[in-house]
């Protein structure tokens, strides 16, 4: 395969890997408004927040380490 082309392919799965991140925090804030608009209390949603970014952060390391091993 091209070199150019292999480091855009790379480029593109870390970029995609931040908006997977990005993508689990804000399914968190939405996930932890919803529960603060049922009474739960306000610290909820950062709750949720910080762990939507946890696991967005396992699943992007889980899919770079995919990656890393294949070159």
């Amino acid at each position: 395969m091209d070199k150019r082309f292999e480091d855009l392919v790379y480029f593109g799965r870390i970029i995609s890997s931040a908006l997977l991140i990005c993508g689990f925090v804000v399914l968190g804030l939405i996930i932890g408004q919803k529960l603060v608009e049922r009474g739960y209390p306000n610290w909820v949603i950062l709750l949720c927040a910080l762990l939507g970014a946890l696991f967005g952060l396992w699943q992007a390391w889980l899919w770079i380490k995919k990656l890393i091993k294949r070159s």
